[in-house]
């Protein structure tokens, strides 16, 4: 669940300025070629026989707006409740602000295997991101959608975007702030953060809250030995919190009970990155390009999304 699990380093919305002096977001090469390739009617991913895919109909962007701005909070102790309602409350979350529906076009790039692919997908609130791919290449040549080995490309590829994608729609926390709220925690003040502290059989999990009532730190230790930790960083937008990257550290202890293919699974993860550039689409801000590196696999996969239909 990389989307909520990380959390798309801060970067400045890219724009490009249209006659009606209004700001849309910049569209890059890849992003015109997937719209060239969704509005195709014979892709290959119709040959090879994707999953049903209906997505609502393209309706445009919608208005410009901004949601109205949240008043500036002191950090102070509240019961872990009320804190975990606060935290929800000045979290970026477009769903939160009334979106219902996107629908988009997208690009993928992935540095280690040099694979390209371009899809279309779209999100209604309250559901997972829905994708259908249009073409892959790998090394400059195109994938037959319709081989065995093919098929299994074309659903890992698929697989790999709806994962990439969860969250889209909604703040990157959305989800772990809908969990916290359904369980007991304890709350105290220290050194001008707020420390949230959830004690569960599976192991303890410990949120530092920042000044601006953000997110800084997820760090938890599991009772098999493993400890994680999601560092996160975020800037203001109308007084909420917007989550624009995530770096997670795992550390292994020697005595460790998780079984070894556990335990090198974790380790390749330790350093990942995910990044999220934004753009104001209408009224809300919306990624408009992800990244997510993982330096012990030399990897870096990149989606730009182009968004065709944004419904308040």
């Amino acid at each position: 669940m990389l989307a909520q699990t990380f959390a798309p380093t801060g970067c400045s919305p890219t724009r490009r300025a249209t006659s009606d002096g209004a700001a849309k977001p910049a569209v890059p090469a890849s992003a015109e070629a997937a719209r060239a390739d969704a509005g195709s009617k014979t892709d290959a991913g119709a040959k090879a026989g994707e999953p049903a895919f209906d997505p609502p109909p393209e309706s445009g962007i919608g208005r410009g707006d901004a949601p109205p701005a949240v008043p500036s909070l002191r950090l102070e102790k509240l019961p872990f409740a009320r804190a975990v309602e606060r935290l929800t409350e000045t979290h970026y979350d477009p769903a939160r602000l009334g979106l219902k529906t996107l629908r988009f076009r997208l690009a993928l790039r992935s540095v280690k295997d040099q694979t390209e692919a371009t899809a279309e997908g779209y999100v209604r609130v309250g559901s997972a991101p829905d994708v259908r791919v249009h073409r892959i290449l790998r090394q400059g040549k195109p994938t037959d959608a319709t081989s065995e080995v093919g098929q299994l490309i074309w659903k890992g590829m698929r697989f790999q975007l709806r994962r990439l994608l969860e969250g889209l729609g909604s703040g990157f926390l959305a989800e772990r702030l809908a969990q916290w709220k359904g369980v007991a925690g304890e709350s105290a003040l220290s050194d001008g953060h707020l420390r949230l502290t959830i004690q569960e059989p599976s192991g303890k999990t410990e949120i530092l809250v920042g000044p601006a009532w953000q997110v800084e730190k997820v760090t938890h230790v599991a009772s098999q030995g493993v400890t994680r930790t999601m560092s996160y960083t975020t800037r203001l937008e109308g007084g909420r919190s917007l989550v624009t990257g995530a770096v997670m550290g795992v550390m292994i202890d020697p005595s460790s009970t998780l079984p070894k293919r556990g335990k090198a699974m974790l380790r390749f993860a330790d350093q990942s990155r995910f990044e999220v550039q934004y753009a104001k689409v209408g009224r809300y801000l919306l990624p408009v390009r992800l990244r997510k590196s993982v330096p012990s696999r030399h990897d870096e996969v990149e989606v730009t999304l182009t968004y065709t239909t944004v419904q308040p």
